[in-house]
């Protein structure tokens, strides 16, 4: 699957998190939810403000732009369980506390361009058993 020209303005959740707000170690928490059709209710505020994907495989970022209008702490990419995904012209114009992009027990990640936003601690934090991930120099 290929997600291609896509720009996404985000308001924000805010630079900490809330109680009952996700960060990076609460992965685990997310509900599975796969017996019903997707709606963003029912999971409650994800780990990353941008793109969550969790349990995929062969996903392709061509020319996706991402950014926040006031604050969020959490990432803007969040890849979960996830075989064989490409970034390509994918930029972040703003970042919180948390890394930009996390690979958590992925396999297979070739990452063209990484240009940190203004403000970012961390570009890309991997997690878990995450192997095979290719960077630019």
């Amino acid at each position: 699957m290929t997600l291609k020209n896509i720009s996404i303005f985000y308001g924000g959740v805010g630079s900490v998190p809330r109680p009952g707000q996700p960060g990076l170690g609460d992965l685990g928490k997310v509900p599975e939810c796969a017996a019903r059709y997707p709606q963003g209710s029912m999971f409650g505020v994800l780990p990353s403000w941008g793109f969550y994907c969790r349990h995929a495989e062969g996903i392709k970022f061509d020319n996706v732009s991402l950014r926040v209008q006031d604050q969020d702490y959490r990432p803007a990419l969040l890849c979960d369980d996830v075989r064989d995904i490409k970034l390509e012209g994918f930029h972040v114009g703003s970042a919180g506390s948390e890394p930009v992009i996390v690979l958590n027990d992925v396999v297979g990640a070739k990452i063209l361009d990484r240009a940190a936003p203004s403000g970012a601690s961390t570009i890309i934090k991997t997690m878990g058993s995450t192997r095979n991930v290719d960077l630019p120099h």
